[in-house]
């Protein structure tokens, strides 16, 4: 066969795999396939929450995708603050880091049988300058939530929240290199200030915006 022949067979090739792509479109969003009950377990996550005293832990097992391109792997524990009657979200957010929120919170990754803990970090308020981050100690006790940035994108494409809804969230802490896999979560508040026992909130678990 006549190497003009050969380059005119690869050229046609070339034009019909283009043409089969476009026509195929965008890959689909794999959370998209999933089940109401799969993406009920999957990040991110909403359960209901209150901010009142605990005597037994929230626990909550669900499972963590790869991050998406807009989110960075830093998987976060968070609680996500609505609009209270005449009060902001942003107004009650504030209020709450102001008045301390304390918890116990531990994390672990379910893998063939075993629980492995995982590392949380949290912040330190700095009164002259932005937050630090630690780690939180084995006993788990995080002193208070602090502002926190979560994925909005992953919140919009999983139906948790609407475009151009605002979101206001306070994070306990947050897995600072999570893996994808199953994990299991157990939250529980440590006397709460009874200011905000009415306060309308949620536990939200999502990764954190990746700053560009």
């Amino acid at each position: 066969m006549h190497t003009r022949t050969l380059k005119r067979m690869a050229c046609l090739l070339a034009a019909l795999t283009l043409t089969l792509t476009a026509c195929r479109g965008p890959e689909a969003d794999p959370a998209a396939e999933l089940s109401p009950e799969a993406r009920a377990r999957t990040v991110p996550i909403v359960r209901s929450f209150k901010l009142v005293p605990m005597e037994e832990p929230l626990v909550v097992e669900f499972e963590a995708p790869k991050p998406s391109p807009n989110a960075s792997p830093q998987l976060a524990v968070t609680v996500r603050v609505r609009e209270s009657g005449p009060h902001s979200s942003a107004v009650i957010r504030d209020q709450i880091t102001r008045l301390g929120l304390a918890a116990e919170i531990h994390l672990v990754r379910l893998k063939e049988g075993q629980e492995i803990p995982v590392r949380l970090a949290r912040f330190v308020p700095r009164p002259d300058g932005a937050p630090t981050a630690v780690d939180v100690g084995t006993d788990g006790i995080v002193p208070g939530a602090e502002p926190y940035t979560v994925d909005i994108s992953s919140l919009i494409d999983s139906g948790i929240i609407k475009t151009g809804e605002t979101v206001r969230t306070l994070a306990f802490a947050w897995a600072p290199d999570a893996e994808k896999g199953t994990y299991r979560l157990s939250l529980r508040l440590i006397n709460p200030p009874e200011e905000v026992g009415r306060v309308d909130v949620e536990l939200l678990v999502a990764y954190q915006f990746r700053y560009k």
